[in-house]
């Protein structure tokens, strides 16, 4: 009886633990791709990486960042960004 007590309790929580992965892996997704923000990122496309929420410079090259706005083109998993160049 204890031995099933002991692999129900196991059991239970290996499943709490997958459930607070899956969560947490779902709800995070993108940070920076929140809905109604204004972004910002490098100009150079090599530097398409760099995403901030605040103005500021690329810490690759320096350059001023530019705002980035979401376009619906794309209603996936993925959410898609235009530059504002």
């Amino acid at each position: 009886m204890k031995k099933k007590a002991q692999k129900f309790l196991i059991a239970l929580a290996t499943g709490v633990f997958l459930m607070f992965l899956m969560i947490s892996f779902f709800s995070t997704g993108n940070s920076y791709a929140q809905k109604g923000g204004v972004y910002y990122t490098c100009p150079m496309p090599e530097h398409a990486d760099v995403i901030s929420d605040k103005p500021g410079k690329c810490p690759k090259c320096g350059m001023e960042l530019v705002t980035m706005k979401r376009t619906d083109e794309n209603r996936g998993c993925q959410e898609t960004y235009q530059r504002d160049i």
